[in-house]
């Protein structure tokens, strides 16, 4: 298992003075995609049957269902201020959701996230006494929503 995950026995430094910590952190946590480089395969579509879009009225539900107790994600945007704003951003919403569909592409902003490395103990004192916690866009939570409606 040590061998998969590259744990290493040998102390890796986790001092949160040092100013090489998220070079660190970011290094550790990427070791698991570093030899991930296959291509991905396409899968066979069959193009007969009408793309599946959503509608104004669903989006402006799943906006309106977004948990405003969460925090702001890479975006800044709150989800306080998507509810709110649920009626004039829905037909925003709708369009880039719908011509995601129908292009079968996901924007970039939607799939960008920040991890932000959370200790599993009261001092850690290496990097796998870091658990990573990743922060995405709200924007991207309630894109989720509207695919489950």
């Amino acid at each position: 298992m040590s061998l998969i995950t590259q744990y290493k026995k040998e102390r890796q430094s986790a001092d949160s003075e040092d100013s090489s910590l998220p070079d660190k952190l970011n290094e550790f946590y990427a070791r698991f995609d570093r030899e991930n480089t296959s291509t991905p395969v396409p899968l066979p579509c069959d193009n007969h049957d009408p793309p599946f879009l959503v509608t104004e009225q669903e989006t402006r539900r799943a906006l309106t269902r977004l948990d405003m107790n969460k925090a702001a994600g890479p975006d800044n945007i709150k989800p306080r201020l998507l509810k709110t704003c649920s009626n004039q951003l829905a037909s925003v919403f709708t369009f880039i959701f719908n011509w995601s569909l129908t292009t079968s592409t996901i924007p970039l902003c939607f799939k960008l996230s920040t991890i932000v490395p959370v200790p599993k103990k009261p001092s850690p004192e290496t990097l796998n006494d870091y658990r990573p916690k990743f922060c995405k866009p709200n924007v991207s939570f309630f894109r989720r929503e509207v695919n489950t409606i």
